[in-house]
């Protein structure tokens, strides 16, 4: 069985937000409460130009968003992915 994932307004919003402030495409964002983070799972290849030059970027949109952002880059691989 498998289920599709579905993603709030609010986790919509938090990718285009990145997608824009960073440039690099989101392919999912999990908002993680408890800890206080967003996590941002980004298209191989691209993790670089989410974080940009010396972390700026990444501060940039943690700032915004007031969390700690956090940057996962995707793998068809589940192993790699994790």
């Amino acid at each position: 069985m498998t289920e599709k994932i579905k993603l709030t307004s609010g986790e919509l919003r938090l990718m285009s937000l990145f997608q824009n402030i960073t440039g690099a495409i989101a392919r999912d964002c999990i908002v993680d409460e408890k800890m206080d983070r967003v996590i941002f799972v980004v298209n191989k290849g691209q993790m670089g130009l989410a974080i940009g030059k010396g972390g700026a970027t990444i501060r940039q949109l943690q700032g915004i968003v007031t969390k700690k952002v956090e940057l996962v880059e995707y793998s068809d691989d589940p192993s790699a992915f994790l």
